[in-house]
């Protein structure tokens, strides 16, 4: 497990936790033996807000019961940006300020893919440590 100080304190999880909005697409996944197959009602938007190796929390377009499987795909801001297509498992449900929010993991990601969400949220960190610094100073 990771310990590091955030904006908002401490973290003890296997990956860094760090709040970004970014949109992506999802749609619902049925599970069959040995394979996983799109369900017909297509990809809609999210968005998320926050974000980590691990996974993420969102809100979207469609709603899903916890333990529902999910196709994703996210870009994350860079240079030369491509999408991050991985399946995701809902783990929780809460409601927030603008509607429901869903707590989704990683089942399956390539892991070329989660080192890169990994260097964005922590130069995303290292880049808001800097900002703090400059207006304390």
């Amino acid at each position: 497990m990771v310990s590091v100080r955030s904006g908002d304190g401490r973290q003890k999880r296997a990956f860094v936790r760090a709040d970004v909005a970014l949109s992506f697409r999802y749609g619902a996944v049925r599970e069959a033996p040995r394979r996983f197959m799109p369900d017909e009602s297509g990809m809609v938007s999210g968005r998320t807000y926050n974000l980590s190796g691990g996974g993420f929390l969102f809100s979207g377009e469609r709603d899903y019961p916890v333990g529902q499987l999910l196709e994703l795909e996210l870009l994350v801001p860079s240079p030369a940006p491509r999408p991050v297509r991985a399946l995701g498992r809902i783990v929780r449900e809460e409601n927030g300020e603008d509607g429901r929010r869903y707590a989704l993991r990683f089942e399956a990601i390539d892991e070329y893919d989660r080192d890169r969400l990994v260097g964005y949220i922590f130069e995303r960190l290292r880049m808001e440590s800097i900002a703090a610094a400059r207006e304390g100073a």
